[in-house]
């Protein structure tokens, strides 16, 4: 994962520290969140808002998806 992120969380603690800031949601919260690949949660804003940065940034060229970013599944695959 440091590697993905530039290094950032390279020592267990970094990661550790970083993980404080974490709010973890129930199922019945993060479903409706994320969505579906057929039919994206208001997630899919946040793919849009990233879109728009980095091709303003000029550091991205080719514009993502939701389904190329989110994987959905481990959501919907979640007991109810």
């Amino acid at each position: 994962m440091a590697k993905g992120v530039g290094g950032y969380l390279a020592k267990p603690q970094d990661f550790a520290d970083a993980e404080k800031g974490v709010r973890f949601h129930a199922t019945a919260m993060s479903t409706p969140y994320v969505g579906t690949l057929g039919k994206p949660g208001p997630m899919n804003d946040i793919v849009g808002t990233g879109n728009e940065i980095w091709h303003d940034l000029g550091k991205m060229k080719a514009t993502v998806d939701f389904a190329y970013v989110v994987d959905p599944t481990f959501v919907n695959a979640a007991p109810k």
